[in-house]
């Protein structure tokens, strides 16, 4: 498929005039490349295109903890408790990597030596500690900097990087984003640390320029990650987001997790018709559940970032942060705590509340699903 890509824009454009950036051939047909605006034209009108997106930035969607969620005492019992919740399922984070010295990403149940020579996950340890197949996930560790061949074979099952969309736009910092599946944001850490549970005995406080949060308990789950770095410290590309999801499903995750989502609403006739909400639709269709944060905005209206109706889109109506205000005044401080919010709204299927008699000017009908 790669190559009929490069033929087809061979007999379109001179190859000096663009750079192919990913061909997408597992869920999508299509590919990415940067090039010029006359060039686009050109693709745009060319028989056998169905559709030219630009590619646009994405941001990092963040909460915390998996306490809050209520994860470990209400979910995990029901599956086996948390030393078995998940046991063999393979997560697939679309994030900014993973640190694979942390000690929540190891675990003695899994070893190195069930990897085959090219350093593909073939088999795992079960809870008696016998080998046994691994549902037919196929990943590949990447190695580079902050990130040795030995670090997968643990709870990392997978770890690959994608870069080409912030290179080819010039935000790529070497020196501060790392070319290799390692974490030096923190991000995706936090995210991974939610769906794997924690190892540690001690209290974790994990802060940067766009989270803070901590995590507690003493509790493990046997889920393994599949780990496909796209975003970088400011963010990413939706054109490396969607070649990780392509990635991830062509190797065989059973979930994709994305707290990630664009800067702004895509242009088009409709949000949720993006490249991105399309590869996600042949991501479901292909039996991956696909779980999505649907911003950092709220409560405002209008600040939702997660528009595929295929989705289990996640969000909450409230949380238990509390961030401190700070009022200097001729040169003394005074603090006050914020005022918590007296009514809580509860969650309601969308089915069940549309006023169907009803038209708001401001709402776009083309984005319902069922008007």
């Amino acid at each position: 498929m790669a190559a009929k890509h490069d033929l087809f824009l061979d007999s379109l454009l001179q190859r000096e005039s663009y750079t192919k950036l990913y061909s997408y051939t597992h869920l999508l047909n299509g590919f990415a490349i940067h090039t010029s605006e006359e060039a686009i034209e050109i693709l745009r009108s060319a028989r056998g295109v169905q559709a030219v997106h630009e590619d646009v930035k994405m941001e990092k969607l963040t909460t915390h903890t998996s306490d809050y969620l209520g994860i470990p005492s209400s979910v995990w019992p029901s599956l086996g408790g948390a030393p078995h919740a998940g046991e063999g399922v393979v997560i697939g984070m679309i994030d900014t990597g993973i640190n694979p010295h942390h000690p929540s990403f190891s675990n003695e149940r899994y070893s190195k030596r069930h990897r085959s020579n090219d350093n593909k996950l073939v088999n795992r340890v079960d809870k008696k500690g016998q080998a046994c197949l691994n549902n037919g996930f196929n990943g590949t560790c990447e190695t580079g900097r902050g990130f040795p061949r030995s670090v997968c074979g643990g709870k990392i099952a997978a770890a690959r990087y994608f870069a080409h969309g912030v290179i080819a736009n010039g935000d790529f910092n070497a020196a501060r984003d790392y070319a290799s599946p390692f974490d030096a944001d923190g991000h995706g850490r936090q995210g991974q640390l939610k769906y794997m549970g924690l190892t540690l005995d001690f209290v974790l406080s994990i802060s940067n320029t766009h989270a803070a949060a901590t995590a507690a308990g003493n509790y493990r789950t046997p889920v393994m990650a599949g780990v496909y770095k796209a975003l970088y410290s400011f963010g990413g590309y939706m054109s490396d987001v969607v070649a990780a999801v392509d990635q991830a499903v062509e190797d065989g995750v059973d979930i994709l997790s994305l707290s990630i989502g664009p800067a702004t609403v895509p242009a088009g006739p409709s949000a949720f018709l993006n490249v991105l909400d399309i590869e996600l639709l042949f991501a479901v269709k292909a039996g991956v559940l696909v779980i999505q944060a649907v911003g950092n905005g709220g409560p405002s209206s209008s600040s939702v970032l997660s528009f595929s109706p295929w989705i289990i889109s996640v969000a909450a109506a409230d949380t238990d942060r509390n961030y401190a205000d700070c009022l200097i005044y001729r040169s003394r401080t005074f603090n006050e705590a914020p005022t918590s919010r007296a009514t809580h709204i509860p969650i309601a299927s969308a089915r069940d509340i549309i006023r169907r008699n009803s038209i708001d000017m401001l709402m776009k009908l083309e984005d319902c699903q069922r008007p």
